[in-house]
């Protein structure tokens, strides 16, 4: 959880994909230049589309289109394989896969039994569930790793973090607090800070410094 304003709360917990779309740089209007762009992304779009039908791995992508690899892999790192797809490029390979694909799959399996975890969870009813759920979607954010909280109502982040505690047993140990003041509060910071963790029952190395 993030407080802004005066204080915030930050709680780190399970992955996420954080998807990010680089899109390509205009192209120009030059003749050449031009032709050359289209070309990319025809490859760009063929690639996609094999990846995603057939479950192409990136050098064979790379092989077929002739491109480089890493083009091949920034075109294509948001498709993820099915699990038939995962099997049989791993039989292409001989039962071998690289270490970053098997780990892929396995936080794809994780991901989704999170998933279904959630919607059990949800279809259940819980007011404290579908509470903390709705203010997280007004107030929440997330990133890799982390989820968000920003607010400086301490009733308002109090329920967010009780929320968390009780629906997925999130540990204080992953909680972190920042607290940004204004300039004319400075020197209550101490007092400030202490407020927090008396409000939140946490210790005082659940703060970390604002970003």
């Amino acid at each position: 959880m993030t407080v802004r304003g005066r204080s915030s709360v930050v709680e780190r917990e399970v992955s996420t994909l954080d998807t990010r779309v680089r899109f390509p740089p205009p192209a120009s209007s030059d003749g050449p230049a031009k032709v050359l762009s289209n070309m990319k992304t025809e490859e760009r779009d063929e690639a996609r589309r094999l990846r995603r039908e057939q479950g192409a791995s990136v050098k064979e992508l790379a092989g077929l289109l002739r491109v480089s690899r890493s083009s091949v892999s920034l075109w294509v790192r948001d498709i993820e394989l099915t699990e038939a797809q995962y099997l049989a490029l791993r039989s292409r390979m001989g039962g071998r896969i690289d270490g970053s694909r098997a780990n892929a799959v396995a936080a794809l399996a994780r991901r989704r039994e999170e998933q279904a975890s959630g919607r059990a969870l949800a279809r259940r009813g819980d007011l404290l569930h579908v509470a903390g759920c709705m203010l997280y979607w007004a107030e929440g954010a997330r990133n890799r790793n982390v989820v968000v909280f920003t607010n400086s109502d301490p009733e308002m982040v109090a329920f967010f973090l009780r929320f968390l505690r009780r629906c997925f047993s999130v540990p204080d140990q992953k909680v972190r607090v920042t607290c940004n003041l204004f300039a004319d509060h400075e020197q209550r910071q101490e007092e400030v800070e202490q407020f927090w963790l008396d409000l939140l029952q946490l210790l005082v190395n659940a703060f970390e410094s604002p970003r």
